[in-house]
């Protein structure tokens, strides 16, 4: 169709990928080429062409879901090119609209299986330039969690794809009712993968660690709410002595019969776990406002220094999960001291890890961080 003929996928997009090995016997380049064909015009031979559409577009999918698994075809990364991820979410775009066109070919009100038959055939279109713009990607300089998250959202898109052709099929084949209350259930799915697929080529790798720092810090804020109500519980005498001040009902229960009751010892810990993590917060925060500013190329060292910080918000929020679950569940103090020594340790590596900007040149801001180390100890 014209509109995949007139994306530019760049120098970098031509055959050098692993799409150059198809040939005119290829099963995977076979799948393309019949679904230019014309479509019978009779109501049964539209339905086997339907049938026998659904079938190539299977092979086609899962042929495109192992070229996702498989390595790259180089492994010298060249120049990060902003073109290629324009060029997929371009991509991403053009079978948005197909989406929609395809899904209003089986509408209550009006329905035509041979124009459903065209709009699925326009719709797998773009799936071989995608599929080689992600392969561009691969082979270029970004970031591994960056290439991970484009190819886990590709991956979404092939998938509801898959069940969202084979439902297209079936309703306009009579195998279910256009008026049935699930029909085009999948539809929005695949906007909504289609869209994710879009927003994160185009928010590129900054927009990925910022919904990465966002994500650890709405749960750090749970996690020092949680300690917080250990480090702040009131113990039974306490509450009695409230209870007797305020003048309430003798009658009234003072803890629960199954509420934990915690040690004097036990909230020492929590409070000064709680003080831990609200200065882990403060270095979120300023990580988020001044040092995720990102235009690339992204060389080795900028490669890794932004991997660095990844896994580590990563592993971070997970040991304060576990950190948390285990004052709440009173499990082996020794076994936590170690959780918050490792805790200490992986903070204090991020705060190292971003006392300069990325760009390694100081801006003013290193005696904040320097401060925020001295004081996570």
């Amino acid at each position: 169709m014209n509109e995949i003929s007139t994306l530019n996928l760049g120098p970098s997009s031509k055959p050098p990928i692993l799409f150059e090995d198809f040939d005119s016997t290829s099963t995977n380049l076979s799948l393309s080429n019949s679904m230019t064909s014309q479509p019978p015009s009779s109501s049964e031979s539209v339905g086997q062409a339907l049938k026998a559409l659904r079938s190539q577009s299977t092979e086609l999918l899962q042929t495109c879901k192992a070229l996702l698994h498989s390595p790259p075809t180089q492994t010298t990364p060249s120049s990060s090119n902003p073109e290629t991820l324009q060029d997929i979410a371009k991509l991403a775009t053009l079978i948005h609209s197909h989406t929609v066109r395809t899904a209003l070919t089986c509408g209550t009100t009006a329905s035509n299986p041979t124009v459903s038959h065209n709009c699925l055939k326009s719709l797998h279109e773009p799936i071989l330039p995608l599929m080689a713009a992600y392969q561009v990607v691969r082979a270029e300089e970004y970031p591994t969690f960056f290439v991970k998250s484009v190819g886990h959202s590709l991956e979404r898109v092939l998938d509801t794809m898959g069940v969202f052709v084979g439902e297209i099929v079936e309703i306009a084949s009579g195998g279910t009712s256009v008026e049935s209350a699930e029909r085009l259930r999948y539809s929005g799915m695949m906007l909504e993968c289609c869209d994710d697929l879009k927003g994160i080529v185009d928010k590129g790798v900054e927009g990925i660690l910022k919904k990465k720092l966002n994500e650890t810090i709405s749960m750090l804020k749970d996690a020092t709410e949680e300690v917080s109500e250990v480090a702040q519980q009131e113990t039974k005498d306490e509450q009695e002595d409230e209870r007797l001040v305020n003048d309430e009902d003798d009658q009234e229960e003072v803890l629960e019969d199954d509420e934990v009751e915690y040690s004097a010892t036990e909230k020492e810990f929590a409070k000064r776990v709680q003080k831990q993590l609200h200065l882990l917060s403060l270095l979120y925060k300023a990580i988020s406002k001044r040092r995720l500013s990102l235009t690339g190329p992204y060389d080795s060292s900028l490669r890794t220094k932004l991997e660095s910080i990844h896994d580590l918000l990563s592993l971070l929020a997970s040991l304060v999960d576990e950190l948390v679950s285990g004052i709440v569940a009173q499990e082996d103090a020794m076994k936590l001291e170690l959780l918050d020594v490792e805790l200490l340790q992986e903070a204090r590596k991020l705060g190292e890890s971003v006392r300069l900007p990325l760009s390694g040149n100081g801006d003013g801001k290193e005696e904040w961080f320097d401060a925020w180390l001295q004081r996570m100890v």
